[in-house]
């Protein structure tokens, strides 16, 4: 079978194992291609977006975040779910209104990626906020415990590259940006 080109997995069952708040758990038995089975398990997960707030000055507004799960407060930027009957584009300016306390006048679409394709179904829409402004008494969602922190991109760049800021959406959203404006990383941070 070396030679067959086919490389699709063929889905022959799917068994619900784990159904929570936001996330479900399925086991999968598939047929591979050389006609063998197997199982995978797959957290079916909602679409989600993600925005990358970009000031006239160049400074990019993000958030930090304590996450539990790799127990660790991160540098990120907003995100969510996008509530079911939702567009993703006004998923994003709730988020940013909600987290950051934002709101923004232009709002564009940058790309949509799969931010863990061993293991989940989910996807994320990356948008670009600009024309920013923050209005006041902004209804901020009380359960997310965040703290606004503001970076050149540089800056940004600079830490992805050592080390120091590691959430997929920080790091897509920067390094499009720098390719999109022409500031390459530099390698010597």
């Amino acid at each position: 079978m070396k030679d067959d080109p086919r490389i699709e997995a063929e889905v022959l069952e799917r068994e619900p194992v784990f159904s929570g708040r936001y996330l479900k758990l399925a086991r999968w038995r598939l047929r591979l291609p050389d006609g063998r089975q197997t199982h995978h398990e797959i957290v079916e997960a909602p679409d989600a977006v993600a925005v990358l707030p970009l000031g006239e000055d160049g400074i990019v507004h993000a958030l930090e975040h304590h996450r539990p799960a790799v127990e660790r407060t991160l540098v990120e930027l907003p995100a969510g779910l996008v509530d079911p009957g939702e567009e993703p584009a006004a998923s994003a300016r709730r988020e940013l209104l909600e987290e950051l306390g934002c709101t923004c006048g232009r709002l564009e679409f940058l790309l949509e990626y799969a931010h863990a394709v061993g293991y989940s179904s989910g996807l994320t829409r990356l948008y670009l906020a600009r024309g920013l402004s923050w209005p006041p008494d902004p209804p901020l969602d009380a359960d997310e415990f965040v703290r606004p922190v503001e970076f050149p991109l540089e800056t940004l760049l600079e830490g992805i590259i050592a080390g120091r800021f590691i959430d997929t959406k920080l790091i897509i959203g920067a390094l499009y940006l720098a390719r999109r404006y022409g500031l390459p990383p530099r390698f010597d941070a």
